[in-house]
């Protein structure tokens, strides 16, 4: 629908991300718990694979009582700050409920000014093979371990802006084409957990006979 951000081939406006941003939240550096704390903590790796991973967090100090901002709730914008240069600037959509995940310091919330971008054109913008050069590239730190992106320059990337009403109809097929997904990806559990079952059966059988 809107050609490589790279060449932007169909000439739209291009604006920096800071036009297009309304704030940027970040956690609070903090030790891991021992796990009595009803609060975890999300890792970098949590939005590294571009999807979001609930299971990447770690437990919170025990008696350790978060501040609002903090807390991570659905259709939040996760972005990680701080990582290796091949993975830098990987993001997240939060499509479900969640319920006890804290934001650490190295991953920040990103609210858009939604009257100028749709949360989820920016998602795939921002997983764009041009897009994702750029973070390594402004990306700073001696170590390739521990890249970081200081918010300054993350508000100065360039990026092309086509009509919020293009963005729009590609987040709504965007939506159903993840819909179907998920749809699939239940399917393929109950088959897989189907399979295993007749083969442990199988299995006892063979042993049995």
């Amino acid at each position: 629908m809107f050609g490589d951000p790279a060449t932007n081939p169909k000439g739209w406006p291009i604006v920096r991300l800071k036009d297009v941003i309304d704030r940027i939240a970040g956690g609070k550096n903090i030790e891991a718990g021992n796990g009595s704390s009803p609060y975890r903590i999300l890792k970098v790796s949590a939005v590294t694979s571009g999807y979001f991973r609930p299971e990447e967090s770690k437990p919170a100090p025990d008696n350790y009582e978060p501040l609002p901002e903090h807390h991570i709730r659905k259709r939040d914008f996760l972005f990680s700050r701080a990582k290796t240069s091949a993975l830098v600037g990987a993001v997240a959509l939060i499509e479900n409920d969640v319920s006890g995940l804290l934001l650490p310091d190295k991953i920040w919330r990103i609210e858009w000014k939604r009257e100028t971008i749709e949360p989820r054109f920016a998602y795939s913008l921002l997983r764009s093979d041009a897009v994702r050069r750029t973070f390594a590239q402004i990306a700073s730190g001696t170590s390739d371990s521990m890249k970081n992106i200081s918010q300054s320059k993350l508000n100065d990337v360039e990026i092309p802006l086509p009509p919020l009403i293009l963005q729009t109809t590609f987040a709504q097929k965007a939506e159903a084409i993840r819909s179907i997904t998920t749809q699939q990806s239940a399917t393929l559990q109950k088959a897989q957990a189907t399979f295993d079952a007749l083969l442990a059966n199988i299995f006892t059988e063979l042993i049995h006979d």
